[in-house]
C-alpha cells in the first residue's frame, strides 16, 4: 500500500508541533540556589558628642615622604620647597630621608622600590620633617599675627596667651585638626592641648605662645591620622 507523501509530512509537522508544545508547557526545573538572607537592619543610636566611629574597613598606609610633605604644605600655607630643610641647604624629603621616608633613588643608590617595611630612622626623619613645618608656620604667624595664616586669633600679650580658656584658644585648636587631619578636635583634644599650655607656662618664657603653637601643631601632624591614610 502507497502512502501519500502530503500525508506523511502532515504527520510528522503534527507530532513535531505537539512535542514542541510540551517542551514550551514545561516547568522549569527547581531553582536550587538558596535564598540571600539580609541581616537585620541596626537599631543602635548613631553615637552623640565626641565619640569617634571606628572604621569597618580599616586599612592604614603610611604616607610616603611626599605625599605627606605635600599634606604638610597644604595645611599650613607653605611653599613645598620650604617646608623642612637641612642645614638650611637640603630638602628633607628629596635629599636627606628620602629612602627613609618611603622614597626610591635608582641614579645614586639603585633603590628602583620603596622598601618594604620602615627603618629605624622613619619615626624620626617625619618627626623632623612635621617640627621643622610646624615651627615655620608659628615663626612667621607670630611675626605679623595681624596676617596670619593659622595663629592670628590668638590673643597675646607680652608673648605669652591672654587666656588659655579663651574661645580663641579652643577655635586655633580646631583649626590645627581641620588642616592637618580633615576633622574637627574632641573635647579631649581641645583640652589636653590647653594642659600642654599650662604646663609650658609654668616654665619662664619670653615667647611661649609661639612655642605653644608650634609644639601644638607637631603634635597634630605627627599622630597617625596625620602620617597615614
Amino acid at each position: 500500500m502507497s502512502r501519500n507523501p502530503l500525508n506523511v509530512a502532515f504527520a510528522l509537522l503534527f507530532v513535531t508541533g505537539c512535542m514542541a508544545d510540551n517542551v514550551l508547557k514545561a516547568e522549569p526545573p527547581p531553582d536550587e540556589t538558596p535564598p540571600v538572607t539580609m541581616p537585620p537592619p541596626t537599631t543602635n543610636p548613631p553615637p552623640a558628642g565626641d565619640v569617634v566611629v571606628p572604621s569597618n574597613n580599616a586599612r592604614l598606609k603610611l604616607k610616603s615622604g611626599q605625599l605627606y610633605a605635600a599634606a604638610l604644605a597644604s595645611g599650613l600655607e607653605l611653599p613645598r620647597a620650604e617646608v623642612c630643610h637641612e642645614l638650611g641647604l637640603y630638602d628633607c624629603v628629596d635629599d636627606v630621608h628620602n629612602i627613609a621616608l618611603g622614597g626610591i633613588e635608582p641614579y645614586r643608590t639603585g633603590i628602583l622600590e620603596p622598601l618594604e617595611e620602615t627603618t629605624v630612622t622613619t619615626p624620626i626623619a617625619a618627626d623632623r620633617v612635621a617640627l621643622a613645618a610646624c615651627t615655620t608656620r608659628a615663626e612667621r604667624d607670630f611675626a605679623d599675627l595681624a596676617n596670619a595664616k593659622l595663629f592670628g586669633a590668638l590673643v597675646v600679650k607680652d608673648g605669652a596667651l591672654e587666656d588659655v580658656s579663651a574661645a580663641p584658644v579652643e577655635a586655633t585648636i580646631q583649626r590645627l585638626y581641620q588642616r592637618l587631619v580633615q576633622r574637627d578636635a574632641t573635647s579631649d583634644e581641645v583640652a589636653a592641648l590647653r594642659d600642654l599650655y599650662t604646663e609650658m607656662a609654668a616654665t619662664p618664657s619670653a615667647d611661649v605662645a609661639e612655642s605653644w603653637a608650634a609644639v601644638s601643631c607637631y603634635a597634630v601632624a605627627s599622630t597617625m591620622e596625620a602620617l597615614f591614610y
